[in-house]
């Protein structure tokens, strides 16, 4: 993503036992994304073993989300 778009802010979501990637890009209310100090992630499923459209994530990612349970790290 970033080689398609140099200044894209990325941040992985780290989740137990797993890991989701966030997107700096213009999102809808139907898209599953995070607030980390003022900017919105659209969320990605990077692996399987399911394969979701960016924006849509697991429901067990989305339990943890929801229930704040996960970690962020900006990319650089």
């Amino acid at each position: 993503m970033r080689s398609l778009v140099s200044n894209l802010g990325i941040v992985i979501i780290y989740l137990p036992n797993h890991a989701l990637v966030g997107l700096q890009i213009p999102y809808s209310k139907a898209d599953e994304y995070v607030e980390i100090n003022g900017n919105y992630y659209v969320l990605a499923e990077p692996t399987g073993p399911a394969l979701l459209p960016l924006s849509k994530i697991a429901d067990e990612s989305k339990r943890l989300i929801d229930g704040n349970n996960f970690t962020a790290e900006m990319m650089p």
